[in-house]
């Protein structure tokens, strides 16, 4: 329910630093996969807006409570998403920051992380996503990849319509 997400506590605040901690990695492999070396979050920013567009518009839904994220919609803004300022203040802030570990901020995290696996998965040489998600599912129409029930993500434009 909408009222739960300003809900925060010790397992969301280490939930959000271990997220955030996995979108900084894969969003740096994906860079380094088109040639650019990002050293921050405005680094990755740019690399992907560039060479990914459509993460910036990309829905991630919840389905069995009825929730639709745009994980880097202000991207589009040129800004840093509100649950990435999140888990840098408490990253560099704990005690102050605590109350921004909440789980709006962690299931935005958790969407923006998994459209970051998926174009990490659509890289040569990396093709699954297991085990796969059950919560969590990204758009179909995401780029030109899909993820299927057993992990695999497939290439929409190899598919016959």
């Amino acid at each position: 329910h909408a009222d739960n997400m300003h809900t925060f506590s010790i397992e969301l605040a280490r939930t959000l630093l271990a997220i955030g901690a996995k979108v900084e990695v894969i969003g740096k492999l994906i860079a380094h996969a088109h040639g650019e070396c990002p050293k921050n979050i405005i680094d990755i920013r740019e690399a992907l807006m560039h060479q990914h567009p459509s993460i910036s518009t990309a829905e991630v839904s919840l389905p069995r409570y009825g929730l639709t994220l745009i994980p880097w919609s202000s991207w589009v803004l040129g800004q840093s998403p509100d649950w990435w300022r999140a888990y840098n203040s408490l990253k560099h802030d704990y005690k102050d920051a605590f109350s921004q570990a909440s789980l709006g901020n962690s299931l935005h995290a958790l969407g923006g992380l998994l459209l970051l696996v998926l174009l990490y998965c659509r890289i040569p040489g990396v093709d699954a996503l297991m085990p796969a998600t059950e919560l969590l599912y990204p758009p179909g129409s995401f780029g030109a990849g899909a993820m299927t029930p057993d992990g695999r993500v497939i290439d929409l434009r190899d598919t016959p319509h």
